[in-house]
């Protein structure tokens, strides 16, 4: 009996192996491909939000000056005027901006986006400030003048490095060169100029400010082209010195006797704070960036 079982033992034993031998060994199958939207490529976009200009004036100096080169320097007696008249002011002011920006970004690996973008803007920003006594003539003379500072449109060439919160979700900061377009319009008026007899009345100077500006923000990335940001700057055009000029005539006469003009001379700083939202669309599709 114990040959017996021994022996069907053997048997069903070798036709399992004959059998674990005839079937095909499995196919290991590949990991589904993980696809996920690639930040790099090139994009355009627009943006819209506000601006806030934060620029300051100090007047340095206001001098009468007379045939044969004397300088009366009236500016330190500006504030014993019986209405005192103003030596500086703070130029601040919010407005709309909207406009374009275009840009390229590379993503390095699954953390990291580093890019290059340009912007430019447009803005009208008007601030005026008066108080202003551009001629002392005496006691009781009204500071009847007044400065008004305009910021028009404004650019910029930055840099981007920023890091992937999510493979959807970028968080970055910016910073480059910058410029705003600006100007200065002086208004002396009729009392403390004594018009016509110096002027003229009106002058402007207009320049395109050169500075750099910083920030950050952070995109959202809906689909494979299309990213929504958030985004603040901070931007420093530096300052510049300034005269004006403004004849006495006839000279010599009646009325200018031996003056030829009036000239003030003042410094301004030009600084800015923007913030914005803007839409972009990302040319090229999704790819494949790993197998998990």
């Amino acid at each position: 009996m114990k040959s017996l079982l021994t022996g069907i033992a053997l048997v069903a034993l070798s036709a399992g192996t004959s059998l674990a031998a005839d079937m095909p060994a499995p196919v290991l199958k590949a990991p589904p491909a993980v696809v996920i939207n690639s930040w790099s490529g090139f994009y355009v976009g627009a943006a819209a939000g506000a601006r806030a200009t934060d620029h300051n004036l100090d007047i340095t100096g206001i001098d009468e000056l007379f045939l044969g080169g004397p300088v009366q320097h009236d500016f330190p007696l500006c504030t014993t005027n019986v209405t005192p008249c103003g030596t500086g002011a703070s130029f601040h002011n919010t407005g709309f901006r909207v406009g374009p920006y275009a840009g390229y970004n590379v993503q390095l690996g699954k953390l990291w986006v580093a890019g290059i973008e340009a912007d430019w803007a447009w803005a009208d920003q008007t601030t005026i400030q008066g108080g202003f006594k551009y001629f002392l003539g005496g006691p009781g003379i009204p500071p009847d003048s007044t400065i008004a500072i305009k910021s028009g449109w404004d650019a910029s060439l930055r840099g981007r490095l920023g890091i992937l919160a999510t493979p959807t979700l970028l968080l970055y900061g910016t910073g480059g060169a910058a410029w705003l377009q600006t100007s200065i319009t002086s208004n002396c008026g009729p009392v403390s100029c004594f018009q016509p007899i110096v002027g003229p009345a009106v002058l402007t100077q207009s320049s395109v400010r050169t500075g750099w500006t910083a920030g950050g923000g952070i995109e959202a990335m809906f689909g494979s082209n299309w990213i929504a940001r958030a985004e603040y700057r901070y931007s420093d055009y530096g300052s510049s010195s300034y005269t004006e000029v403004r004849p006495c005539t006839p000279t010599p006469g009646p009325a200018c006797g031996t003056a030829t003009s009036i000239n003030v001379a003042y410094n301004v700083s030009y600084k800015t704070h923007t913030a914005m939202f803007g839409l972009a669309y990302k040319f090229g599709d999704a790819a494949v960036v790993a197998r998990y």
